[in-house]
Order: structure tokens, then sequence, then C-alpha cells
């Protein structure tokens, strides 16, 4: 489960202030690790890609399980994919994990192009100049701010619903 759908299910006013400080430790130490002996610049960093992990793998032999008593709906959108809705799992204690690097990049130099979702892109994704490890500290911010209250601190649009990345640099 991500800490955005655990947020969204159990905490819609946020979490408190103790769990989202482990949370950003274990995040800021992921992203040491990445930055450090991997050089990869993570790009989309949000409470979604933020997974809970569990110490005990009987959990996932349960729900294995459970699959064969009891199966989750399921939608085949064509003769290769079916879509199978989730279990709810009541969330234990476990390590966070860090997920989702399909937007990576790799290298110490600056980097150019669109990254990060629209309310998290950092300032200098969005005057188009070089980016590099600075915006995964960005995007920490606001993983942060995400945590602890119930509205995103910016929003990617407007009143008329319009894109409007002004709103991040005023």
């Amino acid at each position: 489960m991500s800490l955005r759908d655990m947020k969204l299910v159990f905490r819609p006013d946020g979490f408190d202030e103790d769990f989202v400080r482990g949370a950003i430790t274990e995040l800021l130490r992921a992203l040491d690790f990445s930055h450090s002996d991997g050089e990869v610049v993570h790009t989309d960093l949000h409470p979604g890609n933020m997974l809970l992990g569990v110490y005990d793998n009987n959990i996932m032999q349960s729900l294995a399980e459970r699959e064969f008593t009891s199966p989750v709906s399921r939608k085949a959108v064509s003769p290769t994919r079916t879509i199978y809705l989730s279990r709810l799992m009541r969330p234990r204690e476990g390590p966070m994990l860090l997920s989702d690097f399909g937007e990576a990049r790799i290298g110490p130099g600056l980097h150019g192009g669109d990254i990060m979702p629209l309310e998290y892109r950092a300032p200098e994704t969005l005057l188009y100049v070089g980016w590099s490890y600075p915006v995964d500290i960005w995007g920490v911010g606001l993983t942060a701010w995400d945590l602890l209250e119930p509205k995103r601190l910016f929003t990617a649009r407007d009143e008329d619903d319009d894109l409007y990345d002004a709103a991040h640099l005023a």
C-alpha cells in the first residue's frame, strides 16, 4: 500500500508529525543511496511512490490463499490484459520502500525535459533550465507537506482548470 492510499483511506486530514518524520527520514536514506551510489535522479517523488513494506512475508501467503477462496473482482480489457481490484489491507509495521523509477535519469550532470507530476514540479523544470539531484529534494519537501496536510501546497491548474505553472514560482 502506498502512503497516498493509506492517507486517503485512513488519514484524510494528514498523518501525525512523528510518522511523517520517520517516513521522510527513510525517504532521504533511499535518495542518499540512489544519488550517491547509483547516480540516479528519481524525478517522481510523491506519496504514491512510497510503499509500505512488510517484515513478515506470511502476510503475502495469506493474501494468496484468500485469492483462491474468495477471488477479487476483475475486468478483462483486452485478450492480453486484465485489471484486478486490489484488496484493502490494514497497514502493518514495515519498511518504507521507494518505488517507480520509470522516469529516473542516470548520471550526475544536468538533465532536461519535463519531469515530475504537475503539482510537484521543481522551479528549474518549470523554467526549462537544467536540473539534477535537487529536484528530488524539492519533491521531498512537497511530499512531507502532502503527508501532513489535507490539501496540496500547489495546484497545477487555475480557477478555469487551465494549467498554471506560475503558482509554483510566485
